[in-house]
This record gives structure tokens, sequence and C-alpha cells, in this order.
């Protein structure tokens, strides 16, 4: 049952909509159980951070302005490996440490 409902779960949550404050593994986590019909209530105490920029516009205004740059920062970058990937054909490799985001959410099927 679990491994259906990962399944099921699995095309609903692809890698681009991850939020770091909106969808992430703690909501994650939460729909999971809601999904398995677990009996315990969800830790509250797990959501506080969450719940406290959801309810602070200032403080939420802020985590998505810093969210967005980061995935941006993080696309350019990848974007720049991808090029010094191309520049060498012969490796058609990266330079170690350049991140791979984009072909993650291209195997997410978020593009």
């Amino acid at each position: 049952e679990a491994l259906v409902t990962l399944a099921a779960l699995r095309k609903e949550w692809p890698a681009c909509s991850y939020h770091i404050t909106r969808r992430n593994c703690v909501t994650f986590a939460e729909e999971f159980a809601r999904a398995l019909q677990v009996t315990t209530p969800f830790p509250q105490w797990l959501r506080a951070i969450l719940d406290a920029s959801a309810n602070n516009s200032a403080a939420d205004a802020i985590v998505d302005y810093s969210w967005a740059f980061s995935k941006w920062w993080m696309a350019r970058n990848t974007i720049a490996c991808h090029g010094a990937a191309a520049a060498s054909p012969a490796s058609n490799r990266a330079p170690l440490g350049c991140l791979r985001m984009m072909d993650l959410m291209d195997y997410a099927g978020c593009t």
C-alpha cells in the first residue's frame, strides 16, 4: 500500500514544484500520512517554521524572494556548467562541483 501511494504521489510532487516553506519534505510527509490514512494526527510542531512564514507576510515575502533568487542562481550555475561541458566535448562532463539541478528537473518532468 505504501509503495502504491508513493508511486501516485511521485507524479504529484515533481522536483520543480519544491518550495522551501510551502511544498517541502514536511508538507510531503503530511500528505503521505494523509494518503495512508494514518490515525495519529501529524505533529503540528513540525509545521511551526512553515506556519510562522505563512502567517507573517513580511517573512513570507523575504522567503519567496530568497527562494526565487536561489533557484535562479542554481539554474544559472547549471547552464554555465553545461556550457563548460560543451566546450570540452572529449570528456562530455561538466567540471567537478557543477550543480546538475536542471538535469534533475528534466528527469522529474518539470520542463
